[in-house]
């Protein structure tokens, strides 16, 4: 079982990219929760979305997190299986 970080950059409410990514761990038996910079430490994988480009991305540790979302890189997607899964957290 691995430890899932999720931040969403932009707000405190995490996006469908997010969730869709939830869905994914839970399904493999992952524990999943929103990041704490404070206990970096602890993730297997941090997922971090950031929609705009304005947003704050003092947080974001490209060594650590896989980065996603539009504020962040126009051309990175979810892979087909995680993108048409029901999103939940």
């Amino acid at each position: 079982m691995a430890i899932i970080g999720l931040y969403d950059v932009d707000s405190k409410i995490p996006n469908l990219a997010l969730m869709k990514l939830s869905a994914f761990h839970k399904s493999n038996g992952d524990h999943v929760e929103f990041y704490s910079p404070l206990f970096k430490e602890k993730y297997d994988i941090i997922y971090a979305s950031k929609v705009f480009k304005f947003s704050d991305d003092g947080y974001l540790d490209k060594t650590k997190m896989i980065i996603g979302g539009s504020g962040y890189d126009l051309h990175s997607n979810l892979s087909y299986k995680i993108e048409h899964i029901y999103p939940f957290f």
